[in-house]
């Protein structure tokens, strides 16, 4: 007799009592209240405050069907109350799986906040439902069971919901229908829990995520995802496949996207590796995932549902045989031969030996149960254990659930009551009629490790120790040892990978140079080294694109990488000749000493305001870093020891690419020159208005309003496909530059934000002791003539236009103060009035902004942080000059760290100038090489060296800088630099 139920009950729904409103900064919900009691005799105990069907995006209708989430700012226009006091439908899924089709919608994207009371301060536990990413909602794990098992206890407790199926995973990998919505559903969900719930009395620095089943997978996934960072900072995973719920464009199984598009239903959704939610593979990731407490819990016959005739209660049909028919279908792609030695194998590492008798049907299933669970679930969730063990995370608790019940809703097959997939969620959730000392171990169980983030019991370690729960708690040791053993040792030593995410290296000879590379080889005469080129992308010019290149030309001929490409299409025209632009640019340049070696590698990113130069998108230049990583070995450079450098926008691009959770792993030191993460950044609230609509009406006429809506971005589409390079450049250099902005993905958060979890890099800052020189009228051309008091207030005027009149004089008259300190030049020195307003203006645009990235360091605990101000003033001719000054400004070190051939084989430099350029060239590649100096480290008193021809070691970097602008003017104009808009209500 079939005795089991779906992983999903439905509860009744619910008994209102006091109404409740809380206000938060999207408007002001409405929920209820309600009480148990306090007699823990009874089933139900508990009081609770609950908020139902909160929204935390907007409605993904209509246009927004395949979009990304959009964050919801105002619940409605009218700020009336949300009323939050019943459950919302859940996403649109297969009826078959849950309810009926009313109680499903595509507005969907809903969350359940249950609290003990509004005015505490609890930890936050946020649930991520299960259901093989196409069903299941958060109205299954109901309030009364929420209040009686987790709130009770002093947490407080968010169910969400997130777009399921094809609607929430199908892709094309393009922007149409971009990968993994359904992940960023519920990033979006914990933004707002991190946002909002203190409202709730929740802790938004306590909050841990749990998740079952395919809610457990998503756990796993967002721990490992960059773009997760600083949402959460514990993890509960429940029964979850992990490995087994993840897809590839290499995927062996083939594409679940494509046989949807062709009605197809024979594969699941999985979320999949896209460069950004997932840039690359698990077990890559994992060795830079956070340290997070992480609980991690499975069934003791997790799998037996898989074999024929569970579900029934009936095993009469379960032989040996079955295990290759099971095989058969969960490997397609593999030779028979393969798949027989595989189930060979399996029987092998479980049975030991003692296998059933013919006729023994329930011995063959509970063996069969064993040997699946270990394939399906506890292989995977031993493999992520010992991950989180090599990257040296010890706080790691396992569980296995072993309680047998005779309860009707629990699978019985006569003589055995499996406690296989989805039997805790009774237990945790509190359903009707469990068995209550199983229920409260549980409850106990999750609650004291979201509240602590640790436990009483043993840690994993490697005696991989975990805990039985029945209704009684033992300790044991060797948590899964057949299944890591057959599945994680034996089955990789056979196969190769296993599971089969990735497609197998091929090697290929190359022509001049022979090298076991991925690609087609790249030939280069030993005597012409120098002339590969010096800022696009491989030896002397290999390929790279937004989307990685598999092979350099399909015929498997040698790349020529002999000669410079040309650079991307650009409006400065001075710096070359108009033939020397192509889109077909995006290339990089290697320059080793050998490619027998293994040396650390410098990697620079140009500057040019992000405006000129080469490739200016930050998502090429990640896919440049991971070429670097994958490559580089060939041409005799160490991958573990990979700078990054750049100078101006190419040093905010640095900066910005240490803050970038997608770069994590892809380099190990960073060198900023003139520039950091705050020089040039915009957000959605930019006060300076958006270069981006200023470019949609100059050069296509089309105007901001209805901006972002599918057929905006379609006009748009048409108009910049049509356009010549010469028409999309031709308004680069008017006053609206570009910039990166905060996109939720390279750069999900402020600056500020994403600098506290940057990982500790051996940093070197330099600047210019006059880097801002260049904005002044007539330094170009050496004359300071008009130069006087008033020029600051006009400059001014130009950087703020969105201050008023009196905002901008009193902003300049304290940069008066705190740099001139009572000395100002009379009104006919010109000079003074240059050499003052070019510190003021240098402090203003460069200093505060890189001081204020190297605080956030040492406020991270970062100490391996080194300053340099370059003060050597040359009498070369490319150097300006005015009277007697040479100001050292922007882009001064250049030709001395590159050694421009055409300015050293073209003027008369001194034995000075030689020395400068070595010095500067030995601190940099000291640098790359060692990852520190004999110099001191920033420290509390700011250490700089100052560079001329000797090394002079000052302390006190720029602080007029900091005293003014991260000081004084933050103290009367709020937020300096302005990024974010106020909160209104």
């Amino acid at each position: 007799m079939n005795r089991s139920l779906p992983c999903v009950l439905i509860v009744p729904l619910v008994c209102l009592c006091d109404l409740i409103t809380v206000d938060t900064s999207r408007g002001p919900v409405q929920g209820f209240d309600h009480d148990f009691g306090n007699d823990r005799s009874q089933r139900f105990f508990g009081y609770g405050q609950m908020f139902l069907g909160i929204p935390y995006a907007k409605a993904p209708l209509g246009e927004r069907r395949f979009t990304l989430p959009e964050d919801i700012r105002r619940y409605n226009d009218s700020g009336e109350l949300h009323n939050a006091t019943y459950y919302r439908p859940r996403c649109w899924q297969p009826q078959g799986t849950i309810q009926k089709a009313g109680q499903m919608d595509e507005d969907c994207l809903y969350l359940n906040v249950m609290t003990p009371n509004i005015t505490g301060k609890y930890p936050v536990m946020v649930y991520i439902h299960g259901g093989k990413f196409t069903s299941g909602g958060a109205d299954v794990y109901h309030w009364k069971g929420a209040v009686r098992n987790l709130v009770s206890r002093g947490v407080v407790v968010v169910t969400i919901q997130f777009r399921v199926g094809l609607i929430g995973f199908f892709t094309t990998f393009t922007e149409r229908f971009p990968p993994n919505r359904g992940f960023y559903d519920k990033m979006l969900a914990l933004r707002w829990v991190n946002e909002e719930i203190a409202n709730f009395g929740g802790d938004a620095n306590r909050v841990t995520i749990f998740g079952q089943s395919s809610g457990a997978s998503s756990v796993f996934d967002l721990s490992l995802s960059p773009l997760a960072r600083g949402l959460f900072h514990q993890v509960i995973q429940s029964s979850g496949p992990t490995l087994m719920q993840i897809g590839t464009i290499e995927n062996p199984l083939g594409s679940i996207h494509q046989d949807r598009a062709m009605q197809s239903d024979s594969k699941n959704w999985n979320p999949v590796i896209d460069g950004a939610v997932l840039p690359d593979y698990p077990a890559d990731l994992s060795k830079y995932r956070p340290r997070y407490p992480t609980m991690i819990v499975d069934m003791l016959e997790e799998g037996a549902y898989l074999i024929p005739g569970v579900n029934d209660g009936d095993v009469c049909n379960v032989t040996r045989e079955t295990a290759f028919e099971l095989m058969r279908s969960l490997f397609p792609y593999y030779h028979e031969v393969t798949m027989t030695n595989m189930t060979e194998m399996m029987f092998e590492g479980f049975a030991k030996g003692h296998f059933p008798e013919e006729e023994d049907r329930l011995g063959w299933a509970q063996l069969l149960s064993a040997m699946f669970s270990g394939l399906s679930f506890n292989s995977m969730m031993v493999r992520d254990a010992l991950w989180h063990r090599n990257a040296e995370n010890e706080d790691v608790w396992l569980f296995t659930l072993a309680h047998r019940s005779l309860l009707p809703f629990n699978k019985q097959v006569e003589g055995w009551i499996p406690v296989d997939h989805c039997y805790d969620l009774p237990y945790l959730w509190f359903y009707p009629n469990v068995d209550i000392a199983v229920a409260d171990n549980m409850g106990a169980i999750y609650t004291d490790f979201a509240k602590n983030g640790k436990l009483s019991f043993p840690r994993a370690g490697k005696s991989m120790n975990y805990v039985e729960i029945r209704e009684f708690l033992t300790e044991k040791s060797n948590w899964r040892s057949d299944a890591n053993k057959v599945f994680n040792e034996e089955f990789p030593a056979y196969l190769g990978e296993f599971p089969k995410l990735k497609m197998s290296d091929e090697s290929c000879t190359l022509g001049t140079i022979e090298v076991e590379f991925d690609e087609p080889d790249i030939s280069h005469e030993i005597d012409e080294i120098y002339s590969t080129n010096s800022s696009k992308y491989v030896e002397n010019g290999v390929t790279y694109l937004p989307e990685d290149i598999g092979r350099y030309n399909d015929r498997g001929e040698i790349h020529n990488a002999t000669y410079y490409r040309p650079r991307c299409w650009q409006a400065r025209v001075d710096f070359q000749k108009g033939y020397n632009f192509g889109e077909d640019c995006l290339y990089l340049n290697v320059m080793t000493p050998s490619v027998t070696g293994s040396y650390p590698v410098m990697f620079y990113v140009h500057g040019g305001t992000f405006t000129t130069g080469g490739a200016d998108v930050y998502q090429w230049k990640i896919l440049a870093l991971r070429w670097v990583n994958e490559e580089i070995a060939n041409f005799g450079g160490d991958p573990n020891r990979i700078t990054i450098s750049g100078q101006s926008s190419g040093a905010t691009a640095v900066s910005h690419l240490s803050l970038s959770p997608l770069t994590r792993g892809l380099f190990h030191r960073v060198i900023q020159t003139s520039g950091s993460a705050l020089t040039q950044i915009e957000t959605m609230e930019n006060p300076m208005g958006s270069t981006h609509q200023a470019r949609a009406m100059q050069i296509c006429q089309i105007d901001s309003s209805d901006w972002g809506t599918p057929a905006k971005d379609q006009a748009l589409y048409d108009c910049f496909i049509k356009a010549t390079p010469q028409e999309i450049i031709a308004f680069d250099l008017d006053n609206h530059l570009w910039n990166p902005v905060i996109d939720g993905a390279f750069l999900p958060d402020y600056p500020d934000i994403l600098a506290k979890s940057r990982p500790p890099y051996p940093t070197m800052i330099v600047d210019m002791i006059e880097e801002a020189a260049y904005l002044l009228p007539g330094e170009r051309i050496g004359d300071a003539s008009t130069v006087s008091r008033q020029t600051a207030f006009d400059l001014m005027r130009d950087f703020f236009p969105y201050y008023d009149q009196d905002t901008v004089t009193a902003m300049t008259e304290v940069m008066y103060d705190g740099y001139a300190k009572g000395n100002i030049p009379a009104d006919e020195d010109h000079l003074g009035w240059a050499q003052l307003e070019s510190g003021m203006f240098t402090g203003l645009v460069f200093n505060h902004k890189m001081l204020r990235d190297a605080q956030w360091h040492l406020k991270a605990g970062n100490e391996d942080l080194w300053f340099f101000t370059l003060a050597f003033r040359s009498l070369l001719p490319f150097n300006n000059q005015i009277e007697d000054w040479i100001p050292i400004d922007h882009c001064y070190e250049l030709p001395y760290i590159w050694f421009y051939p055409s300015i050293w084989e073209t003027y008369n430099a001194s034995a000075a100038d030689f020395v400068f350029a070595d010095k500067m060239g030995e601190i940099y590649t000291e640098f790359v090489k060692h990852g520190k100096f004999p110099f001191p480290r920033a420290g509390k008193s700011m250490n700089y060296v100052e560079i001329r021809e000797d090394y002079l070691l000052k302390t006190d970097w720029h602080p007029e800088a900091n005293k003014v602008f991260n000081e004084i003017f933050p103290s009367f104009l709020g937020e300096f630099p302005k990024l974010k808009m106020s909160n209104e209500n």
